[in-house]
């Protein structure tokens, strides 16, 4: 779903009436409160892959132990990193993830489930975009060549890159992903994009290869009015061009034609407004604030050192 500025801007009146005493207002997920009851929707089949930068792997796994998520469900959370060997897959869970793919699109009569006793659904297999080749897709490739009668591809119910401000310059990989697991399916995995501030380093450009995946994931999105302009990769990579020129000239000269900033910076605020749902530092959630950020203090600061070299 494609939203505009604001989560805020979403809620209705019974989404306050999910409870939570935790500190975090979103931490705890409820089935009898959520949009997908309302809207009688069925969670897709399969596991939920998360990838994150490799220097934050260590959060997740501190923040689910934190939150006691396995103690109180049956989801277990999974870590393919060399840094945490005991928290990798299973060889069972690991061929739970291939039920699934066993569908026989072309003769669905012909497909037969692989016996296990793990749910995908339970899983989340958290990884980064680097070691997901390493650590999952060689070895489900390595299965496939064993004759076995099922696909050793496997299938992500979910596809969550986490912090993808962090890492832009793997929003290639990450596309090759998904893209990977987008073809010979009934259903191809939802896909879902965390970040920041996109602005924070590189402006829109680091936030161009997230979008073409949004475009990938969702080819009826080049019909909506609003986001018609972006689903042509060739413009996506003109305005990125644009925007680093823009850029560049300012911090050389400051020189620049008014009139090109002014359009480029009105294409960027439409990109901003038809892709991204932004959370404000005011936007609350089950009446506490999604986020606390400190206020800005300001200090008058000198170098008392400039002040006796300029007596001098």
């Amino acid at each position: 779903m494609h939203c505009r500025q604001s989560s805020s801007d979403y809620v209705q009146p019974q989404d306050a009436l999910c409870p939570s005493h935790s500190k975090s207002p979103i931490a705890y997920y409820y089935q009898e409160h959520s949009v997908t009851r309302r809207m009688r929707l069925e969670p897709l089949p399969g596991a939920s892959l998360v990838l994150v930068p490799a220097s934050l792997l260590g959060n997740w796994h501190s923040e689910w132990k934190e939150l006691k998520v396995s103690t109180t469900t049956s989801v277990r959370l999974r870590i393919q990193h060399h840094d945490f060997e005991d928290l990798m897959l299973t060889e069972e869970e690991m061929s739970s993830l291939l039920v699934p793919a066993q569908e026989n699109l072309d003769h669905p009569e012909r497909s037969r489930p692989i016996p296990s006793t793990i749910s995908a659904e339970a899983l989340i297999v958290v990884t980064s975009v680097q070691s997901y080749k390493t650590r999952l897709q060689i070895w489900y490739d390595r299965r496939s060549k064993t004759g076995k009668s099922y696909s050793g591809d496997p299938h992500w119910g979910r596809i969550l890159r986490d912090e993808s401000h962090v890492t832009p310059n793997y929003a290639a990989q990450f596309y090759q992903i998904v893209k990977s697991h987008m073809s010979g399916r009934r259903e191809p995995p939802s896909v879902v994009i965390i970040t920041a501030t996109p602005a924070l380093r590189n402006g829109v450009c680091d936030m161009l290869g997230s979008v073409k995946t949004i475009n990938l994931v969702s080819p009826e999105i080049s019909r909506h009015p609003e986001c018609r302009h972006f689903a042509d990769p060739t413009l996506l990579d003109s305005l990125g061009e644009r925007y680093r020129q823009l850029r560049e000239s300012e911090k050389q000269s400051g020189a620049y034609l008014d009139e090109d900033k002014e359009e480029v910076i009105g294409t960027v605020r439409a990109l901003w407004a038809a892709y991204c749902l932004r959370r404000r530092v005011e936007t609350r959630q089950n009446g506490k604030l999604l986020t606390d950020i400190p206020p800005l203090e300001c200090y008058d600061v000198q170098c008392p050192t400039r002040r006796v070299s300029a007596s001098h």
